[in-house]
């Protein structure tokens, strides 16, 4: 497909296009090889929940990530 085809075809100009791959080729033949690298993409890590505290008159209780609710309730019912 000729340039002029295929800025038709994409919505830009042939001009900037001709002009654009003149450019490019011209650093690539000065740039060094050009190697390539895989790339992988995760999931980022979070950060662990943070403790918290629960104070009821004057018992303070340090809940930690995964605590169990059920255990937690009976305890704070056990010190009402």
């Amino acid at each position: 497909m000729s340039a002029t085809a295929f800025a038709r075809e994409s919505g830009v100009n042939a001009r900037t296009l001709r002009w654009w791959a003149w450019r490019l080729g011209s650093v690539a033949a000065e740039a060094a090889p050009v190697a390539f690298a895989e790339v992988v993409v995760s999931e980022p890590a979070r950060a662990p929940a943070p403790d918290f505290v629960v104070e009821l008159e004057g018992a303070r209780v340090r809940v930690s990530p995964g605590f169990d609710a059920s255990e937690l309730r009976r305890l704070l019912a056990a010190l009402c």
